[in-house]
C-alpha cells in the first residue's frame, strides 16, 4: 500500500506536518519503505494548496494520506476519487508508520 505523509522534514525521524495543503514534504511510502520525499510545490503561494497537493498525491498513487488538519477543497478531491485520509498530529512519522497495519 502506498502511504503518503505530511511532513516537517524529510525523515521518519520528524513530525508529521500539523497542515495538509502546505505541509513543507510529503514522505511516500510503500509496504512502510521510503520510496519518495516530495518538496510541496503548492506550499507557499495563492490559494489551491490542498486540491493540488491531493492532485498531486493521487497522481503519484497514494492509497492514504496522513496528515494533521485536512482543509475542505483537499478532503474532497480525496473523496472524490475514493483515498482515505486520516488526522494525526503531534506525532513522529516512524510512530505513524509502526501504528499501521
Amino acid at each position: 500500500m502506498k502511504v503518503a505523509i505530511g511532513s516537517k522534514g524529510k525523515t521518519i525521524e520528524d513530525e508529521v506536518s500539523e497542515v495538509c495543503g502546505r505541509a513543507p514534504y510529503f514522505l511516500l511510502f510503500e509496504d512502510k519503505e521510503l520510496v519518495e520525499v516530495i518538496d510541496n510545490p503548492f506550499r507557499k503561494g495563492g490559494g489551491g494548496a490542498g486540491a493540488g497537493m491531493a492532485k498531486l498525491l493521487i497522481d503519484k498513487g497514494a492509497e492514504l494520506v496522513i496528515c494533521g488538519n485536512f482543509g475542505g477543497y483537499m478532503k474532497d478531491w480525496l473523496e472524490d476519487k475514493n483515498v482515505p485520509y486520516k488526522e494525526e498530529n503531534d506525532k513522529l512519522i516512524k510512530d505513524i508508520l509502526n501504528e499501521l497495519e
